[in-house]
């Protein structure tokens, strides 16, 4: 059996979102200790003191047992009223759609109420597959046809998949234990939409119409550097306006946490929908970087998606994130807006680090980029929007110098200096392999902390 360690970013947001829907209702440990101190200081008393005026104290045995029974009783009661009796699940599930086909990839937990057997079916093409959390360590797809048992410490996860079909069978589990899946599905659906967005280092503008078929709530916009929300797009209907504008390139800082936060309506389900928005953030940055899409919240799945079919079986809480692509223009149509240089580069000297959604450096660091080799620059960009100054502890915004390496001279020349500017004349740096030298220089400022490496944005002619 292969397996894979899934300890990125992007799956520890995306497993954070489900275990913020909550868990299972337990018995409570406090109404037992009321219910015992309430037999004991109270209802044991009475009893002697009852029994007492009537002279009857020889039937106090008699009297605690029968006592003792009721409160038994009621204190089973208890346990059950006080407790989640039926199957239970969270489940993100994240909603891809591209030419009337949805690929939803869905991360669930299973909570069994009882130490039982039990099975959860699903129907259509779907691969599913179990790992542990929090290690998340990922077990490989199970063969199609064939039954296969992931053994996860004493308990066993069976899944049985099919063509069109598949079943999770769990086994020696204990109350209120919580399994963790990993399922991914594609079906057509029916419904569309369509974009028109103008994007610069600073501003989005432009309109999406939504004709899906249901409402898309608390939408976003991330691309180019940015983070936009919408707000509310009801089916049919036109967003024209964008509501709030953030910089998303200094990642760890919790501003923009903070900013998706007050878009979304507050509640129980608050902190999961931030930590949704927040993952496909995420995935921007590791994965997804050349991308733009589109993100809101939609109340149920689609009747054949992974969360409605868990739902049926189990009683879920969920968060459905529809995703969308887009692709904006740049407000001159004779040329288009690049917010990076991109993640195709080589480290050619100093001390540099990247996860995920961040770039650090101490110091200086010297980057060789690959641009695409289609591309015809125009101009070479530093925005101190993008690049916001921050400074904490042990991390800062970049405040110090940036060189750019001249394939002509061979020397580097001091392009940017604390301040926004753009390079015009690029022919001495754009080598003939289509390639730009980079050093970044930290000042005496941020000294001892890890700075963050700034985004450098370019236009090129509109293709």
């Amino acid at each position: 059996m292969s397996y894979q360690y899934l300890d990125t970013n992007v799956n520890c947001n995306r497993i954070a979102v489900i275990d913020e829907l909550g868990n299972a209702r337990v018995p409570s440990i406090l109404l037992y200790v009321i219910m015992i101190l309430i037999y004991i200081i109270v209802v044991i008393p009475l009893i002697f003191i009852f029994l007492a005026k009537l002279k009857k104290q020889k039937k106090i045995w008699i009297s605690l047992l029968g006592i003792t029974f009721i409160f038994t009783l009621l204190m089973i009661g208890i346990s059950y009223g006080s407790r989640d009796t039926d199957l239970k699940s969270n489940s993100f599930n994240l909603l891809y759609y591209k030419d009337h086909v949805i690929r939803e990839k869905s991360i669930f937990n299973i909570t069994v109420p009882f130490d039982d057997k039990y099975e959860v079916d699903f129907d259509g093409a779907i691969k599913i597959a179990a790992f542990n959390a929090p290690k998340y360590l990922y077990y490989s797809d199970a063969i199609e046809g064939k039954e296969e048992d992931y053994t996860l410490g004493d308990n066993v996860v069976y899944i049985t998949q099919e063509d069109m079909f598949c079943r999770l069978r769990l086994e020696n589990m204990t109350a209120f234990q919580k399994k963790y899946f990993m399922a991914e599905k594609e079906y057509e659906v029916e419904g569309d939409y369509s974009a028109d967005f103008v994007c610069d280092a600073k501003e989005v503008s432009g309109s999406f119409h939504n004709n899906m078929g249901y409402q898309l709530r608390d939408a976003f916009y991330i691309g180019n550097g940015v983070i936009a929300y919408l707000g509310d797009v009801e089916n049919g209907k036109n967003s024209d306006s964008i509501q709030e504008i953030r910089p998303l390139l200094n990642i760890n800082n919790t501003e923009v946490a903070k900013f998706i936060g007050q878009c979304l309506p507050q509640g129980s389900t608050n902190t999961a929908e931030v930590d949704a928005v927040y993952s496909m953030i995420t995935s921007y940055f590791e994965t997804e970087i050349d991308r733009e899409v589109i993100v809101g919240f939609v109340g149920n799945g689609y009747k054949d998606g992974i969360g409605t079919q868990l739902g049926e079986q189990t009683k879920t809480k969920d968060v459905n994130l529809l995703v969308l692509p887009v692709k904006s223009k740049s407000r001159d149509e004779s040329e288009e807006y690049v917010y990076t240089l991109g993640s195709d580069y080589d480290v050619v000297a100093g001390d540099y680090s990247y996860g995920n959604a961040y770039r650090y450096m101490s110091g200086s660091v010297t980057l060789r980029y690959h641009l695409p080799i289609e591309d015809k620059v125009k101009s070479l960009d530093y925005s101190t929007y993008s690049n916001q100054e921050y400074h904490s502890d042990y991390y800062a915004g970049f405040d110090g110098t940036i060189y750019f390496y001249n394939h002509v001279t061979g020397h580097f020349d001091e392009v940017f200096l604390n301040g926004e500017r753009s390079v015009l004349d690029v022919k001495n740096y754009i080598d003939a392999n289509h390639c730009i030298t980079v050093k970044y220089q930290a000042s005496s400022e941020v000294a001892g902390v890890y700075v963050s490496l700034p985004y450098i944005s370019y236009s090129k002619e509109a293709r």
